[in-house]
């Protein structure tokens, strides 16, 4: 996160799209900014510099703001991230040791654990950052509401994705330089997204298969417009319907590149996609008094409640407008849920290990 800020600074004003900044302590906050320098989120030059050169003011709905943005945020991890990643961590050193139908919920619920987990601290920075009188870009808008890939990535970590496309996409050559050339560059984009995750060959796959995915649904897309193929289906009665598949094939195809993301190896990740499809034993399971989906069940409806509120208002003005007395309630019975939900064992952000 330090150097993409770097690059973002050094770029932008190459580009003569900002001056050169030569009050050293403005610049050094832009770069190691502390709340943001662990997991981001990667800002622009120009969104920041002029919030650090402005005078600030303590108001009154930025300290709320910030306090409703904390507050989702530790209740994301703590209710939400660091249960799931207390109740799955020892199935990822040992998956061979679980049935399908554990292995395939296991694995939605990473994909629930990592949202919740990058997605909270996004939040907890931000409220921070507000009283600092800094507003930070928002990081993610309901990704797992997406239909598609592309619109995946226009939603999750938003800030990654911009800086990918204005400082590597569009260098490369973007959309100008013919059909083949955008399909090498998207691919050239993600596996250098995975690259940046880590060195490993888990990361390298889980980028490529962005890639992948990225370049099929536009591949299809074309397609499409060729044979004047209404793809969304839009004004038509089954709308609904498509949409729902759409996003249940979209959910699943983000789940499985998360298991190459969380396997600790190569060797690990094919087993847990072995077990997930080797439609073994624990079948005979009645799943609905099984834990871990209840976990899921648990953790997938709040999330999505969540998600739903936030699509219709902003985060930091969920409780905007609320009755005083019913907003109270509200914080204290989330605040008293933090506190019960509190494990021991601390579980990092996972973001932070990037």
């Amino acid at each position: 996160f330090f150097t993409f800020q770097v690059i973002s600074n050094n770029v932008e004003v190459y580009r003569r799209k900002i001056p050169a900044t030569h009050d050293f302590i403005s610049f050094a906050v832009f770069i190691a900014y502390f709340p943001k320098l662990v997991a981001g989120p990667i800002e622009q030059p120009q969104k920041i510099l002029p919030q650090i050169f402005q005078e600030k003011h303590l108001q009154k709905e930025k300290v709320t703001s910030a306090f409703q943005l904390m507050l989702i945020g530790y209740f994301k991890k703590i209710v939400i991230a660091d249960i799931i990643a207390y109740n799955i961590n020892h199935f990822f050193d040992s998956p061979e040791s679980f049935g399908s139908v554990h292995s395939l919920l296991i694995t939605f619920l990473y994909t629930l654990q990592i949202y919740a987990d990058f997605s909270a601290y996004t939040e907890i920075i931000r409220g921070v950052s507000l009283l600092f009188g800094i507003n930070l870009t928002e990081n993610f808008n309901q990704p797992y509401l997406s239909q598609n890939p592309r619109e995946f990535w226009q939603r999750w970590h938003i800030s990654l994705t911009t800086w990918l496309r204005e400082y590597l996409y569009i260098p490369l050559g973007g959309n100008r330089k013919g059909k083949k050339r955008i399909y090498l560059n998207i691919m050239i984009v993600f596996i250098l997204s995975g690259l940046w995750h880590g060195a490993g060959i888990n990361f390298v796959i889980w980028g490529a298969l962005h890639g992948l995915y990225l370049v099929i649904h536009r591949g299809f897309g074309e397609i499409a417009k060729r044979k004047n193929f209404d793809l969304e289906s839009k004004g038509k009665k089954n709308n609904l319907v498509i949409k729902a598949c759409y996003w249940f094939i979209t959910f699943q195809l983000v789940s499985f590149a998360w298991i190459f993301f969380r396997a600790p190896d190569l060797n690990i990740a094919f087993i847990i996609i072995k077990q997930s499809f080797s439609f073994s034993y624990d079948l005979t399971i009645c799943i609905f008094q099984d834990q871990v989906f209840q976990l899921l069940i648990f953790c997938g409806i709040i999330l999505c409640m969540i998600d739903i509120i936030q699509y219709k208002k902003k985060t930091h003005e969920i409780f905007t407008g609320m009755n005083w007395i019913l907003r109270g309630i509200i914080f204290a019975v989330m605040f008293i849920t933090i506190l019960l939900f509190q494990f021991e064992s601390y579980t990092p952000f996972i973001y932070a290990g990037f």
